[in-house]
């Protein structure tokens, strides 16, 4: 998770599951006093870590939090947006809904001239350094992910 300049985090949550634009995905929901914004983290063993983010909503662009409820339980959090709908399964709907009410009411507002910007997919992939580690018996360097020297084959 990045934060711009000056924002701050005011609730964090798993998400389970949460349908946006169709797809069906687990990941973090996160609520700044800036915006609202669901990331995926899919660990890699290569590569390390990718981070997706699949939308990223400031607080200005949302027009609606409600609660859905089956049975008179709370069992989603609906998120009406400027260009978009998403409904998200969070522990506590209610938690949610009061913390995006209270964000947007302490937001500057928006000047005349302000546009909500329009929601986007954004997959941001976090390089990994290769360790290298020395072979016991024939003294070559090898990655550390590897099982086997790859000069003599003896295991590492």
């Amino acid at each position: 998770m990045l934060l711009n300049p000056g924002e701050v985090e005011l609730l964090r949550e798993y998400a389970v599951p949460v349908t946006a634009r169709g797809l069906s995905v687990v990941g973090t929901l996160y609520l700044t006093n800036q915006r609202l914004f669901l990331e995926e983290v899919k660990r890699r063993v290569l590569s390390g870590p990718q981070v997706t983010t699949f939308f990223d909503l400031p607080l200005a662009g949302i027009t609606n939090a409600s609660i859905r409820s089956r049975l008179s339980r709370a069992v989603a959090l609906e998120i009406e947006a400027v260009h978009s709908r998403y409904e998200l399964r969070v522990v506590d709907p209610a938690r949610w809904s009061k913390g995006i009410v209270e964000a947007k009411s302490a937001a500057p507002p928006e000047g005349r001239h302000g546009s909500v910007p329009a929601v986007t997919v954004t997959t941001h992939t976090i390089e990994r350094h290769v360790v290298k580690i020395r072979c016991r018996h024939c003294g070559t360097l090898s990655d550390e992910v590897l099982s086997k020297c790859p000069s003599c084959g003896a295991p590492l």
